[in-house]
């Protein structure tokens, strides 16, 4: 039978065994009758080759192992997705808070400004008002102070009337003053009625 170099045979006949002289086996021989105890095979399929299935196996373990990393990977991206997504939203909303709380400072802040313009415009118009009394008291008391024994009854009674009706009007202007500090401190109690 023509071969091929590593042609796969199979052989039947009588296996003979030659010993050496401890025993050791030295030579084999198979006696074959005829023509018909060598056949030739086709060659294995290659899994079933002599170390086929440890090469299959280890690439098989390799895709597993690549196929189970594949998979942690995936899930632990998905898991830091959904955590970055959620920090993504509260982010945002403490961004809208941030931005809500600067809106309300500003706003706090024109409003103390705007107060602190009415108080300053208050205190000027307070000023003035207590000024002309205070002007009326200040001339009347001077010229009973220095004419009072020249001046004539009916003038010193003027002047007297000027000052007390001057004195009412800054107690009136007080009052006033007073009202409204105690309706800014809210100690003021309003009773609407018809």
């Amino acid at each position: 039978l023509p071969m091929k170099e590593n042609s796969y045979v199979q052989v039947t006949g009588i296996a003979s065994v030659r010993t050496g002289e401890l025993g050791n086996k030295r030579a084999s021989f198979i006696l074959l009758r005829g023509p018909e105890d060598v056949r030739l095979l086709n060659p294995p399929a290659f899994w079933q080759r002599p170390g086929a299935l440890r090469a299959l196996g280890a690439t098989g373990a390799v895709a597993l192992i690549a196929l189970g990393s594949a998979f942690v990977l995936r899930r632990q991206v998905r898991q830091r997705t959904a955590e970055l997504v959620v920090a993504n939203r509260q982010l945002r909303h403490e961004i809208v808070e941030r931005t809500r709380a600067e809106e309300r400072v500003a706003k706090a802040l024109e409003a103390e400004r705007e107060i602190v313009r009415l108080k300053s415009i208050f205190v000027s118009m307070v000023s003035h008002e207590f000024r002309t009394p205070l002007g009326n008291i200040q001339s009347s008391a001077e010229l009973l102070a220095d004419y009072s024994d020249r001046l004539p009854p009916d003038r010193r009674e003027h002047l007297l009337r000027n000052i007390v009706d001057s004195t009412q009007d800054m107690a009136q202007i007080m009052e006033e003053v007073l009202l409204l500090s105690r309706v800014e401190a809210a100690s003021y109690e309003c009773h609407p009625e018809r």
